[in-house]
């Protein structure tokens, strides 16, 4: 199963966010098994479909709501964030990249995620650390400043509303609030409280309560945050630095136990990032 044409390269990687997530999914690449059918769960602009159909997988991305990236580069399915378009047990591995801190209904994705994966498949989720949304926080203080000074386009491909219409739309109340406290990044209420929500405890716990086992998870190794200061970082320094402050995502490989189960096993120790 696949919803397009196989790319007979990856993408080209260009800008920072693609060169991250290049890199991240370089490092799974290994997890899949070989000509595997795959879901990834939102997709968005298609770039990592893009590789996994250019190294010889199937693939099937989704996503809600029409895409408003500048460009596409693998065709990525609307659905309504509720039951996935695909019958029960065809994919032998279930995908999605800093996506599940976005869903409000966390649980019933991840019961239709196990509906689709075939006895025997897994799940791979990549998520922000507790150490990325400590490290964004404060990095949005100083982009802030680049912001209100220059003016400036929108990280990975977006753009940006200028101050005035900021200010215009919340108020110059509303706009010092965005202005002086980081906006949360997922669903949570806070920026503060997502230290805590993107911490490598919850999710084992989330996993374990939607009926999966984790068989390992572990840091993916790579410093950054959610603004795009430090374009010309060369990856090993961020390999270098998420030694020192943190990795920003982490990954969990996961399968389903068995049904009326509720497991946790193989969890690795690793320093929590």
């Amino acid at each position: 199963m696949s919803t397009g044409l196989v790319p007979e390269r990856p993408p080209q990687v260009t800008d920072l966010l693609s060169r991250i997530r290049f890199a991240e999914l370089q490092g799974l690449r290994g997890l899949f098994p070989a000509g595997a059918n795959v879901l990834e769960i939102g997709g968005g602009n298609g770039f990592q479909a893009a590789c996994l159909a250019a190294w010889g997988f199937s693939v099937s991305s989704v996503d809600t709501g029409p895409s408003d990236w500048e460009m596409q580069h693998y065709p990525v399915i609307p659905y309504d964030g509720t039951r996935l378009p695909f019958r029960d047990g065809v994919f032998d591995v279930i995908f999605s990249s800093n996506v599940l801190e976005h869903v409000i209904c966390l649980r019933r994705l991840l019961a239709e995620a196990r509906r689709v994966m075939h006895a025997g498949g897994r799940a791979i989720h990549v998520l922000p650390t507790s150490a990325w949304r400590v490290w964004t926080s404060i990095a949005h203080y100083p982009w802030l400043a680049e912001y209100l000074l220059f003016g400036r386009r929108g990280g990975h491909g977006r753009p940006l509303p200028a101050p005035s219409d900021v200010l215009q739309r919340r108020g110059i109340w509303g706009a010092m609030q965005r202005a002086l406290v980081p906006s949360a990044h997922g669903v949570d209420a806070s920026s503060l409280r997502e230290i805590i929500t993107f911490g490598r405890q919850r999710w084992l716990r989330e996993f374990e309560e939607c009926g999966f086992i984790v068989e390992r998870d572990w840091p993916m190794g790579l410093f950054y945050t959610g603004y795009s200061a430090g374009q010309g970082l060369d990856l090993r320094l961020r390999q270098a630095l998420a030694t020192v402050c943190g990795s920003a995502c982490r990954a969990y490989l996961l399968k389903a136990a068995e049904r009326g189960a509720s497991a946790l096993v193989g969890a690795s120790g690793g320093a929590a990032a």
